[in-house]
């Protein structure tokens, strides 16, 4: 049975701290945006594809990296 794919996902924005350059050098803290689940092959991304990501102020939109 088919379910019914919401077209909106509310996802937390997370942190993490990534490795340091050199070794004296402290991580910097960034911004993390982690998705998973099926409503994503559901939609056509499933794993291994390529995505291409277009981002603006306020919106990253995601679009399957077709080769041509």
């Amino acid at each position: 049975m088919a379910y019914p794919i919401p077209s909106e996902r509310r996802l937390t924005i997370s942190e993490m701290v990534e490795a340091p350059r050199t070794t004296f050098a402290r991580g910097r803290r960034v911004p993390v945006i982690r998705m998973r689940g099926g409503w994503l092959e559901e939609n056509g991304f499933v794993a291994g594809e390529r995505v291409a990501v277009s981002v603006e102020r306020g919106r990253i939109v995601l679009t399957l990296a077709r080769e041509e």
